[in-house]
Formats: structure tokens, C-alpha cells, sequence
């Protein structure tokens, strides 16, 4: 599998969390500068990044993509490209 079970999981949408087994964690409505110096705080093991956090988070959705390749906060574990370009990815928050 590719997260544990109960992992918590950052997403727009719990039925993503669901489906992985996982614990649902809210995707917030912040900047990109808030959302790094809380991330700590939401408690997420992962976030999932789809076609609604790109559309509804652009800013934290691009800069975390971004920073997966320039921190070591943020890892990625997997992309995925769908039918009709959607793309999916899965990131590990490093504790």
C-alpha cells in the first residue's frame, strides 16, 4: 500500500481519505506562506493533490508540486495522470 492505515490525509474531499483507509484532514483556504508555517499543526501524514485543490488552492497546490523537488518537508510519493489530463498526486509530510 502506498500510505499506512489511519494515515491522516489532506485533501478538499473526504471521500479521497476514505477510500485510502485513511483519516480525513481539511485542505485549507490559505496562503502558501501560512499554510508552511502551519502544517505542523494540521497533523496531516499525507496530501492528496487533484483536480478540485487545483482548482480551489492553486497557489499552495503549485508551491507544495514545487517544493517536493527543493524540501525536504515534503516528499513525493506518486503521480498519476487520468483519462481527460487529469493529474493526481500523493505527498508525504516528513515529521
Amino acid at each position: 500500500p502506498l500510505i499506512e492505515p489511519n494515515a491522516r490525509i489532506m485533501t478538499r474531499f473526504n471521500i479521497s481519505a476514505w477510500y485510502a483507509g485513511g483519516e480525513y484532514v481539511n485542505f485549507p483556504l490559505v496562503s502558501w506562506e501560512e499554510f508552511v508555517k502551519n502544517i505542523d499543526n494540521y497533523k496531516a501524514d499525507y496530501i492528496l493533490i487533484g483536480p478540485a485543490e487545483m482548482s480551489g488552492r492553486t497557489d499552495i497546490s503549485m508551491n507544495l508540486l514545487k517544493s517536493t523537488q527543493e524540501n525536504k518537508k515534503f516528499r513525493l510519493v506518486k503521480s498519476a495522470r487520468m483519462q481527460g489530463s487529469f493529474e493526481f498526486y500523493l505527498v508525504k509530510v516528513e515529521k
